[in-house]
């Protein structure tokens, strides 16, 4: 199926309100940055999925008939879980600047993901743990689809380590505590962990990697933390994002040169190859990049 018309109506969908508000900032900020001081912008529209799938999946039959010709965002990967199959019946291809989800790229077809994905992302903290000869941990999520995926994403490939059920004790014999969730609920875990006087490596999944949880740490001594951050920030995926449908719209079959993977930076599943995670330590309220981990 071939888009006759050269239309440049694009929806940027994420969460713009609500909880996840701050990742909704950094979508907006990246798209609006790639579509200045060109010679054809795209026509954006900005839709509010505020990171609730069912949300999402409304929002997504919206788009299906409302003329637009692909999608940036959804940020959250079970958003973009929910809408991938109507956008997919529609032949709209879906850019994710930030959905790190495995099952994403391995159901659908018509998707291009600019970050990394979660299976690297697990891999990059057994890296570390391998190097500081951490052998025994506990894995927390916070029952979120995101954190309880990544729970279990961690246990089945834990490799060389021993996971231990929580409890005071055990706290007090391990060599790291991993937590799988959103940042908010990460500060409030990372508190509770350091009022226990837990002293050992704290791991924080990708969704900490911003601001807005240093904030909510407060006077919190965070050195101990260490947070899975994208080697872009998500500000900038979605910025390669955008920048991607710009530079390929003129093409006679929109729809194949974006889903066919003409760049060669990207998997034959529509993985960014030069996509990475790196580890964030907190020192004076800012991230710093861990060294040689």
């Amino acid at each position: 199926m071939k888009h006759q018309t050269k239309s440049k109506s694009i929806a940027v969908v994420g969460p713009f309100s609500g909880p996840r508000a701050v990742y909704g900032e950094m979508l907006k900020k990246g798209v609006l940055r790639a579509n200045v001081n060109i010679a054809k912008p795209l026509d954006l529209e900005f839709y509010d999925d505020m990171g609730d799938p069912l949300r999402a999946k409304a929002i997504a039959e919206e788009v299906t008939t409302s003329g637009k010709v692909a999608v940036v965002g959804h940020f959250n990967s079970f958003s973009a879980l929910e809408a991938l199959p109507i956008y997919k019946g529609a032949q709209i291809p879906l850019l994710l600047p930030a959905s790190t989800n495995m099952n994403i790229l391995s159901q659908f077809d018509n998707v291009l993901r600019f970050c990394a994905n979660d299976e690297l992302q697990i891999r990059i903290v057994k890296e570390y743990c391998l190097h500081h000869n951490f052998k025994i941990g506990i894995l927390l999520h916070d029952q979120t689809s995101y954190g309880k995926d990544l729970y279990s994403l961690f246990l089945k490939s834990k490799g060389f380590l021993s996971i231990k059920e929580f409890s005071n004790e055990t706290l007090k014999n391990v060599d790291f505590v991993y937590f799988a969730g959103t940042h908010y609920n990460a500060a409030h875990i990372t508190k509770r962990l350091l009022k226990m006087n837990y002293q050992g490596a704290i791991f924080l999944s990708d969704d900490s990697y911003t601001d807005e949880f240093i904030q909510l740490l407060g006077k919190e001594n965070a050195k101990n933390c260490l947070v899975v951050a994208a080697q872009e920030d998500y500000e900038q995926t979605s910025y390669l994002a955008t920048k991607y449908l710009i530079d390929n719209f003129e093409r006679e079959d929109y729809f194949s040169s974006i889903v066919e993977k003409i760049d060669h930076g990207f998997s034959s599943t529509g993985e960014n190859i030069q996509a990475g995670w790196s580890l964030k330590t907190i020192q004076n309220k800012k991230f710093v990049e861990v060294k040689n981990h």
